[in-house]
């Protein structure tokens, strides 16, 4: 059975525990919004632990994360960590987005090989919002990851994706559909869903959060 899980609805269920979970909507951050998340939180933490690692896969990681220059020691300049911030791009050639894309992979595998992790779980949700570059990564780790020791979830409301992420779910995830969590389940506040909502940028699609968000709205 595949480790993997693919996971198709317009609700968010978390029924195990993930290491990290991250939204991959390009209207975050663009290009590489959830690989550039989980770098961002993973990275300052492996290199303490491994800065070999990080090194040695330190061109991968800045060109997804650029903002991780500080962090790490003696880290050779990109096209993207040496532009300007308001000046900075990753529209790179697909030759190249590939290449990054194999060696986060290798990146993430090797973590969970050193850190001696059982399974290292990352959550990726509106994949079906993602830029290609996220898209792109996702049917490369899916179609790498065999070792059992890192654990992709790929959430989606819908299944319209490109047809390599297409392919490699069906040959290596689990689907399942998911329908709406019962109501009596959320016991945030309408504060608290108005807050989710706002912090999601306005890409969330939990109805309670947008209902909590259009009533704010009408109040005077």
């Amino acid at each position: 059975m595949s480790t993997h899980v693919w996971r198709v609805g317009p609700y968010r269920v978390d029924r195990e525990r993930v290491d990290f979970e991250v939204d991959c909507h390009r209207r975050l951050r663009g290009p590489y919004t959830g690989l550039g998340n989980l770098l961002r939180s993973l990275v300052p933490t492996v290199y303490a632990r491994c800065p070999e690692l990080v090194r040695k896969h330190v061109i991968e990681i800045l060109s997804v994360a650029p903002e991780l220059e500080g962090s790490i020691d003696a880290a050779p300049a990109t096209l993207t960590s040496s532009a300007v911030p308001s000046e900075r791009t990753r529209i790179y050639p697909a030759n190249r987005t590939r290449r990054l894309a194999h060696g986060a992979v290798e990146f993430l595998e090797s973590y969970a090989a050193l850190a001696d992790l059982r399974q290292f779980t990352l959550s990726f949700v509106h994949v079906d919002e993602a830029d290609h570059t996220d898209q792109e990564f996702l049917a490369i780790v899916l179609r790498r990851a065999r070792t059992g020791r890192v654990k992709i979830l790929v959430g989606m409301r819908s299944e319209n994706v490109p047809e390599e992420l297409t392919s490699a779910l069906h040959k290596y995830a689990r689907q399942m559909f998911e329908g709406p969590p019962s109501s009596c389940d959320d016991q945030r506040s309408q504060d608290q869903l108005l807050q989710d909502y706002i912090n999601s940028d306005g890409t969330s699609d939990d109805p309670a959060e947008l209902v909590a968000y259009q009533q704010a709205g009408m109040e005077p």
